[in-house]
């Protein structure tokens, strides 16, 4: 088992990303989440091989589909305000 974030503090898109940014949907089950298992973190890719990269609500009905957890912005700033437990890879 490797590090384990707290992720209690509140996210404010527009302090990263400009005042106009907000986020469009969150998974619920993510923002139950106290913390969570840096290592227990999967990059999964939703696309067939050679299949263009979806934008907007494309992407959105994409993750959707998927059964994984979809973390929201408190576990970002979690990995942003702990880099250091990030792994290489």
């Amino acid at each position: 088992m490797g590090d384990k974030l707290l992720c209690s503090n509140s996210f404010l898109p527009r302090e990263f990303m400009g005042e106009d940014w907000s986020p469009a949907e969150e998974d619920d089950r993510a923002n139950e989440l106290s913390h969570f298992d840096i290592d227990a973190i999967t990059l999964v890719k939703c696309l067939a091989k050679n299949e263009q990269y979806p934008t907007g609500e494309a992407c959105l009905k994409l993750l959707k589909e998927t059964p994984y957890v979809r973390l929201v912005g408190r576990a970002f700033l979690a990995c942003w305000e702990n880099q250091r437990v990030l792994p290489e890879n």
